[in-house]
């Protein structure tokens, strides 16, 4: 049920960007386009990660990582080409709009199922879903990670206007450290890590929000 408050969220926040900012509307459709695209790419990676211990009966932390790497460097590369090919104008708010709408469908937990599921169902493949679903994932959980990766996604932003790779790779780790932290640390050193996490990514999305 809650997904259709998330839903809800994610179509508050679009349509006051576009009200406010005025960005070009194509931008959003290029997000959600390029969002499926590179979770498509990101197929065997996912696979991989779900049948881990098959291959790696023990030991199979550090595999586990570097697909989660893989699949991280996956998604930001394709935010980044995507982006550089559409973005003729270097227009800031075209970007955002763009990643609002990458992030938007991107953090909505259920989404991803609904696209695997569908594109396995071509091919005739049976597709466990439960491994994509979290038993503690709330609204909260929504509004952390939508935050998150579109601050993430700032920084991919930011590293097309200013031509500058640096921020494309520090993306990449940002992202990648954050998960594998929020995966590791427990009990709270966790909520700090978390709050510290979220205060970080709202100073992002804030520090170059003048570019717009």
């Amino acid at each position: 049920m809650y997904y259709i408050f998330e839903i809800i969220i994610a179509i508050i926040v679009t349509l006051l960007f576009i009200k406010f900012e005025k960005p070009k509307i194509k931008f959003l459709f290029l997000g959600y386009l390029f969002l499926i695209i590179s979770l498509i790419l990101q197929i065997p990676f996912k696979y991989l990660k779900l049948k881990i211990v098959d291959f790696f009966p023990t030991m199979y932390e550090i595999p586990l990582i570097l697909l989660s790497i893989g699949i991280i460097t996956i998604s930001e590369f394709t935010k980044y080409f995507s982006l550089k090919k559409f973005l003729k104008t270097r227009s800031y708010k075209n970007a955002i709009l763009f990643g609002i709408g990458w992030v938007s469908l991107e953090s909505i937990n259920y989404f991803t199922i609904i696209i695997y599921n569908f594109i396995f169902s071509l091919f005739s493949i049976n597709f466990s879903y439960t491994p994509f679903l979290s038993e503690n994932y709330s609204i909260l959980n929504f509004i952390f990670f939508f935050i998150i990766n579109l601050s993430i996604t700032v920084l991919v932003i930011i590293a097309i206007i200013k031509k500058n790779f640096y921020y494309l790779i520090f993306a990449i780790l940002y992202a990648s450290i954050s998960l594998i932290l929020l995966e590791n640390v427990i009990l709270y050193e966790r909520y700090i890590f978390m709050w510290g996490l979220f205060l970080y990514s709202i100073y992002i999305i804030f520090k170059y929000n003048k570019l717009k």
